[in-house]
């Protein structure tokens, strides 16, 4: 490829979904992640399509990750909507056959030189998502350019792109430009001809595994968190069977549809059970200074601790639902401890995580993984919590 510098290709279909940690990113690259349908359309909508990335409905043939130093892709089999700069690269996944029914996720961060308002212009058949500092563009018609004008401090600002396309011709483009400068519009990355440089996307991970626990009660134990951590001390009704395991990510399933994210795990203790109580614990580390949001999608309640503070808590029963909270995190290690309630009917768990403040699922969240154990030296880690209510927190990460 023109720009690309590595590509890991998984030509079966997988036994779970990838995670963007497995290989470093290289400095001045987007991470770029291609993955192709096994049967069926997408619809042409943002659910649609992260779902397909997020492998929900378990629909995947093949993948490939690839670093590339612009995001400027073209189906050789395919024109599409021509593009407007030239040396363009086969998507990382393509074959010699014309590919559709593909989705693809682009991450890196960009480094702003000077505050401003910038014109993000997508070129683009079929479907693109951009999201950058905290706000979410969509661009959902085939075959043309849409400029998308973003207010962007100085410094370094995580962005994703996302693109998928679902029949005929494929390309994407991405470039910018400091409105009113006039100077041109140049694709992000290429530094050579006057573009925004970029480098690694922010990085959270668990420190070598997630510690589960699924703890079975006796019966009914109150439907509430306050009796979650009874039953958790071995109060309440008591506890019937526990069992612990290790695990990469929390995307459990028992009962009920996907939630965010596919190929799920059953919970350690099995299926076809109500009341239980579930507690995962880890070292979160932290690669960078910055404001991150955490999300899960359960049935039923759930509640995310990190260092003892409450990034959400949702201290009910429901069918399945999204929440959100939103925390400074300077980089070091924390504690975290997720704990997740099943009361009756369905039973699943995802906690997953995106750089920046959102209230509302898009294309930058992914699954919180565990890597292999490299702890950064942290000397104090600041933490502050920014509840989506407006809760204001602020307290010392221990030495």
């Amino acid at each position: 490829a023109a720009h690309g510098l590595l590509i890991h290709q998984n030509a079966a279909a997988l036994g779970g979904l990838s995670t963007k940690q497995d290989v470093t990113q290289p400095a001045g690259t987007w991470r770029v992640r291609d993955v192709k349908r096994a049967s069926g359309g997408m619809a042409n909508n943002a659910q649609s399509v992260l779902d397909q990335l997020n492998g929900v409905g378990e629909n995947i043939a093949s993948e490939s990750t690839a670093f590339s130093t612009v995001i400027n892709y073209q189906d050789p089999q395919g024109m599409g909507n021509p593009n407007e700069f030239g040396n363009d690269s086969p998507f990382p996944n393509d074959t010699s056959n014309g590919d559709d029914q593909f989705a693809v996720r682009a991450q890196a961060t960009v480094i702003v030189p000077q505050a401003g308002n910038y014109v993000i212009r997508t070129s683009q058949d079929d479907f693109t998502q951009i999201v950058i500092n905290d706000q979410v563009f969509d661009d959902t018609g085939c075959c043309n350019s849409t400029n998308f004008v973003v207010n962007l401090p100085a410094g370094r600002v995580p962005m994703t792109v996302v693109f998928a396309e679902f029949g005929g011709g494929g390309n994407v483009e991405i470039s910018a430009m400091l409105e009113g400068s006039g100077d041109p519009f140049q694709l992000i990355g290429d530094v050579a001809n006057g573009g925004l440089a970029v480098e690694q996307f922010p990085m959270l991970s668990i420190s070598g595994a997630f510690n589960v626990r699924d703890v079975q009660a006796n019966g009914p134990y109150g439907g509430n968190l306050a009796g979650a951590d009874a039953l958790l001390a071995g109060g309440g009704p008591g506890i019937a069977s526990e069992t612990t395991e290790s695990a990469q990510v929390i995307n459990y399933l028992n009962d009920g549809g996907d939630g965010r994210f596919g190929y799920n795990s059953l919970f350690p203790n099995g299926p076809g059970r109500d009341n239980f109580v579930v507690a995962a614990t880890g070292q979160l580390v932290v690669g960078e200074d910055g404001t991150y949001t955490f999300g899960t999608n359960s049935d039923d309640g759930v509640r995310l601790r990190i260092d003892g503070i409450d990034v959400i808590l949702d201290d009910s029963a429901h069918g399945p639902q999204d929440n959100f909270g939103t925390i400074d995190l300077n980089k070091g290690t924390y504690d975290l401890e997720f704990v997740f309630m099943e009361f009756g009917g369905g039973a699943h768990a995802e906690l997953f995580w995106a750089p920046g403040t959102f209230t509302s699922f898009n294309g930058s969240f992914e699954l919180l993984t565990a890597m292999p154990s490299s702890v950064p030296e942290p000397a104090t880690a600041g933490l502050a919590l920014m509840a989506v209510a407006g809760l204001g927190l602020r307290r010392r990460r221990r030495a």
